[in-house]
């Protein structure tokens, strides 16, 4: 049987009534199809915003973990550069306790010196005066002889 003169012989029974009830659910049925593909655009709307936000998420955590990664290696030569830091500091430390105790190792060997300067000077002065005396007493058996 064919269908369309199904539908057709069929609208020809129907009361006024009936025809204006068909009439008004497939106006209805016209609005929920129009609703469901409006829907359909929202939902496919909707997932292409939600595909290309995941895409940015995903973008951005790849550029998150690259700064993280990059912050690791920055901490880590900040680290390095630190122990580097007290080495130098603890060699300058170093160098300036060599550097003072030379200083008074220079003032210990000059206060020496002065020492033996003096020394040396009253040394002279005595042999000098020996001299002198010797001269007087050689010259005094000179004469009395």
């Amino acid at each position: 049987m064919d269908h369309r003169k199904a539908a057709v012989t069929d609208r020809q029974h129907h009361t006024p009534a009936q025809a204006e009830e068909l009439a008004a659910r497939t106006r209805q049925l016209a609005a929920a199809l129009t609703e469901r593909d409006e829907l359909r655009a929202e939902l496919d709307t909707t997932r292409n915003t939600l595909h290309t936000t995941a895409a940015k998420l995903a973008r951005q955590a790849a550029v998150n973990e690259q700064a993280l990664a990059y912050r690791k290696e920055l901490e880590a030569t900040i680290t390095s550069k630190n122990a580097e830091l007290h080495r130098a500091d603890l060699d300058a430390k170093t160098v300036e306790q060599r550097q003072a105790a030379a200083a008074q190792e220079i003032a210990d060997l000059t206060a020496q010196l002065a020492e033996r300067e003096l020394r040396i000077t009253l040394g002279t002065g005595i042999m000098l005066a020996q001299a002198v005396l010797c001269l007087i007493l050689a010259l005094a058996l000179l004469f009395l002889t």
